[in-house]
């Protein structure tokens, strides 16, 4: 795991990061618990993201924070792939409600060691 901080005082946000075993991402997974969408400025500290290769991103969420799968629908809810844009110094996420993301970003300078994270409301 990395240090990681959040900036945003009484932000309902969590998260946690780490490095890939080989050491060429920086993987973030962040859960947003609140009925609201949030804004989450992710910078990193001690080296570089690699501005060139977008963030991957899955995203689970649901409007129903009680929604969950069956055998009859056993993709009620379901993970979405999307990415967004780095820059050398970090990116932006958006987090829907009720959303647990992953976030992976590829490392262009082998020191970044930590994700510091800030939410504010969409």
């Amino acid at each position: 795991l990395l240090e990681s901080t959040l900036d945003a005082a009484g932000s309902p946000v969590r998260a946690v990061s780490m490095r890939s075993a080989d050491a060429r991402s920086l993987v973030l997974y962040v859960v947003n618990p609140s009925n609201g969408s949030l804004a989450l400025a992710v910078r990193v500290s001690g080296g570089t993201l690699d501005a060139s290769i977008p963030v991957l991103l899955s995203v689970l969420s649901s409007k129903d924070p009680s929604a969950f799968n069956t055998p009859s629908q056993p993709d009620n809810i379901a993970p979405i792939a999307a990415t967004v844009l780095a820059s050398p110094e970090g990116a932006l996420l958006s987090l829907p409600a009720y959303s647990f993301v992953v976030a992976v970003a590829t490392i262009a300078t082998a020191a970044a060691a930590a994700a510091y994270v800030g939410a504010t409301a969409e």
